[in-house]
């Protein structure tokens, strides 16, 4: 709430926070029985910065999320649901009375399917960030400055949002909220060791911010900086500082280093360094060394960063990792109720419309938190569940 400001549905919140754990071992218990492996809870609830956790508890399972999807799906075939594949959602029906009757799709041949909903319709069709119109109206321009976009379903464009909103729904106010994290490369990639709490700084080489922050936080302040990019620095010790700071977060060490060092500038000094930034050797010389004394002492006098994360850069080779904001997906959408209806502009719901996922909204504002991290998905399993269970009068 206080990362949005308060300007967003605090049921909904009330709702996920409540349910989002039933949800999850309905999940594992009904559907995936440990087919995927074991799931791994991860936290790091030690690692504060500025009164919020760097990450909060996240479940994964060894076969990895498409082996969840996958078994999700079939769960749903073998209780009788027709996918149709290839067939996007063109168009709602609606009812004289303003209620919803269904939806007519397009397949790749070319023909008009419409399917009548017998208890409602639900629009569960992902963010809007391959649809550079609606993200160039929706988005702040500042947010849009990245090095990498990745997410990989080029469909993400907005159908469910514009369908919506041609039968008189609701959307969250502007500006929207893009899921930025640190660590975006001009290669593209992202999540390599630049992810973790890492020296910083800006084209001037000065430090500028406490690398503790969470990552949408942290991707605001590199944003802000000239040109919405700053430098990692690194040094011949990368392995085991990358192994140190990660604590029990849900990365792969080696990976991430490599990733890191791929993208990077090897220099053999400082001096090397300042060349490759553009700025005076004099200056980056004094960040390294002030920052070194705060390594030894423990305690950060400029950014207050936490001592586990103080490790001294002395050791050549030096990698200089030039960094952007890596944009996932947008994670505004068509205002809803606590009961994943969708509302119309008097607050209203529209009757037999539902909405959940990222085409939803009521939920954020300002920045997506990633303090507690797979919200995102969190809140699609639960709120999904919490809807077929009231349509089918399982639950009120």
């Amino acid at each position: 709430m206080e990362a949005a400001e308060y300007r967003c549905d605090g049921n909904v919140w009330q709702v996920y926070i409540d349910r989002s754990a039933e949800a999850m071992e309905w999940l594992e218990d009904t559907i995936l029985k440990g087919s995927c492996g074991a799931s791994s809870p991860s936290s790091a609830a030690d690692r504060i910065a500025n009164g919020v956790n760097w990450r909060a508890t996240t479940v994964q399972w060894e076969a990895g999320f498409e082996a969840v999807i996958e078994a999700i799906m079939n769960y749903a075939v073998e209780k009788g649901t027709e996918i149709h594949f290839n067939t996007p959602a063109v168009q709602l029906v609606q009812n004289d009375d303003g209620s919803i009757a269904g939806i007519i799709g397009k397949n790749e041949d070319g023909e008009y399917i419409k399917v009548e909903a017998g208890m409602g319709t639900l629009l569960a069709t992902g963010s809007y960030d391959y649809n550079v119109d609606m993200l160039r109206e929706r988005v702040r321009p500042r947010d849009l400055r990245i090095y990498a976009h990745i997410n990989t379903s080029p469909t993400d464009t907005g159908d469910g949002h514009l369908m919506g909103l041609a039968v008189g729904a609701a959307e969250d106010e502007y500006p929207h909220v893009v899921m930025n994290d640190s660590s975006g490369s001009k290669s593209g990639g992202a999540y390599s060791a630049s992810v973790l709490s890492v020296l910083r700084v800006n084209d001037d080489g000065v430090r500028f911010v406490n690398e503790d922050l969470t990552l949408n936080y942290l991707s605001n302040a590199i944003n802000y900086q000239h040109q919405a990019h700053d430098w990692c620095i690194c040094d011949a010790n990368i392995s085991a500082m990358a192994q140190h700071m990660m604590g029990d977060a849900p990365f792969a060490p080696d990976d991430m280093t490599n990733a890191f060092i791929a993208d990077s500038v090897e220099c053999a000094s400082v001096e090397d360094m300042a060349k490759t930034i553009g700025c005076d050797a004099a200056v980056l010389q004094n960040t390294l060394d002030r920052y070194n004394e705060f390594c030894d002492k423990g305690v950060d006098e400029d950014f207050h960063k936490s001592a586990q994360t103080l490790v001294r850069i002395d050791t050549p080779p030096y990698y200089l990792f030039d960094e952007g904001s890596a944009l996932l997906v947008s994670v505004n959408g068509l205002r809803t109720n606590k009961y994943s209806e969708v509302l119309n502009g008097e607050g209203e719901p529209i009757p037999g419309l539902y909405a959940s996922g990222n085409v939803s909204g009521s939920m954020f504002y300002d920045t997506y938190p990633h303090h507690i991290a797979g919200v995102s998905t969190g809140r699609g399993l639960t709120f999904g569940w919490l809807l077929g269970r009231r349509l089918a009068g399982v639950e009120e």
